[in-house]
């Protein structure tokens, strides 16, 4: 009688759909087993889609048992067995047992003999229901699961008489649980008008068990009869600072962020209007030079804070200085005159960006880390729209669509903050 013993549940699976077998083994003797290794054999009409089919343990206790999950597709019906080609261990003495008789019988139902899984069921809701024509807009929506069923790489994208003014013309929203919602968000110009223009709302998802799935929604939507006319934007230059000391450096990325704003520039209608200049490595001295030399509209910091709201530059040596949100308010104000809008471009800018808001008309913060590439897409979706003539929260807001529509993690979005001095948020 062996002290280790294997099972494998559940035992009962269905043709063509993905199933996950818990591989269990668990110690039925008196005393400790050690340099536990178990390798399952799948029948060839099993196939092993995730989750490795070794198991190896240093020891395990008695009545103890471990878990190992993996996911199988079959694709034959009938009964097959499941083996083990090596399946060994040392026992209480250090003795070594081999166990070569390990089977397990699984059965494998035809597609027809059970019901069909439920479908996943998403209800889609667009809260932007009046635009203007031939104008890009934010449009801004909900996707909410009412069914039982988990939705997995949930995707949404825009159809219909609309153009996507953005890089990219699909969200990614991830995964979404029963009872969850989640928003999306696009900037979409509409090329109809009318009081009903079908806007299609198009879902690409899956559900736990492998399928896939393509569904649109159709909402009409209200689009004036006449375009909104923007005024020529006065000009705009932009200073961007970056202030990474060494020893904090993971990636810079002010090369890609400033190639991203040039780009936007670039293929705007204004770029004759549109300045940027940049700067690395600076110092606290240096960011009173720039200010005073090139009295910029916008200020963009990247760079790194610290716990305490402090914003990190560099000093002589390579060091590294604390710039506490107080010194940085009174600093602009002091030489921020024409300044209209600060962009903090580092984690936990909260405590500096209501400081530096009650001297600048717009702050923008971060309330926590934010990734380098959704940083990228804040920068592209923000300069973007100033380019076009946006005001300064317009493109805030699309800075946080481009975010939503790129970003890995599903609320990144929600990460950058913007503070105006009127009302301070």
């Amino acid at each position: 009688m062996s002290d280790i013993h294997a099972e494998i549940t559940p035992t009962r699976l269905t043709e063509g759909r993905i199933a996950e077998l818990v591989v269990r083994l668990t110690n039925d003797g008196e005393g400790v087993c050690t340099d536990i290794v178990f390798v399952l054999s799948l029948p060839p009409q099993l196939s092993l889609l995730a989750g490795g089919s070794r198991m190896e343990l240093a020891e395990l206790a008695p009545g103890a048992g471990v878990d190992h999950r993996i996911q199988v597709r079959s694709s034959k019906p009938g009964a097959w067995t499941a083996t083990s080609r090596n399946f060994s261990y040392r026992d209480r003495a250090s003795r070594p047992v081999r166990i070569p008789d390990f089977a397990v019988t699984l059965e494998v139902l035809p597609s027809s003999a059970l019901p069909e899984p439920e479908k996943p069921k998403l209800a889609v809701e667009v809260t932007t229901t009046n635009l203007p024509w031939n104008e890009a807009t934010v449009i801004r929506g909900r996707v909410a699961n009412r069914g039982t069923v988990a939705v997995q790489t949930l995707e949404v994208a825009l159809g219909g008489p609309f153009r996507v003014e953005t890089r990219g013309s699909t969200g990614t929203l991830g995964e979404l649980p029963p009872g969850a919602s989640t928003e999306f968000l696009f900037y979409a110009k509409a090329l109809d008008r009318g009081t009903a223009v079908p806007l299609h709302v198009e879902l690409d998802y899956a559900d736990r068990h492998g399928r896939s799935f393509h569904v649109a929604h159709t909402v009409a939507v209200g689009v004036s009869s006449a375009p909104l006319h923007r005024p020529r934007p006065p000009r705009l230059k932009i200073l961007h600072l970056e202030a990474l000391p060494d020893r904090h450096r993971q990636s810079s990325r002010l090369d890609h962020e400033v190639r991203a704003i040039r780009e936007e520039i670039r293929l705007s209608g204004h770029r004759e209007s549109i300045e940027v200049e940049s700067e690395r490595a600076v110092r606290a001295r240096d960011i009173t030079r720039a200010l005073l030399r090139e009295r910029p509209r916008i200020v963009h910091f990247s760079g790194y804070g610290d716990p305490n709201g402090n914003y990190l530059v560099e000093t002589d040596d390579g060091g590294v200085h604390p710039l506490p949100p107080a010194s940085l308010a009174g600093l602009f104000a002091a030489a921020g005159h024409g300044t209209e809008c600060v962009i903090l471009n580092s984690c936990g800018s909260d405590a500096t960006a209501e400081a530096v808001v009650e001297h600048i008309g717009h702050v923008i913060g971060m309330r926590e880390e934010i990734g380098e590439s959704s940083a990228i897409a804040f920068s592209v979706g923000f300069y973007q729209a100033l380019a076009a003539g946006c005001t300064i929260a317009e493109a805030f807001e699309l800075g946080c669509v481009q975010i939503a529509m790129t970003a890995s993690r599903p609320a990144e979005h929600l990460v950058p903050v913007l503070w105006i001095r009127a009302n301070k948020r």
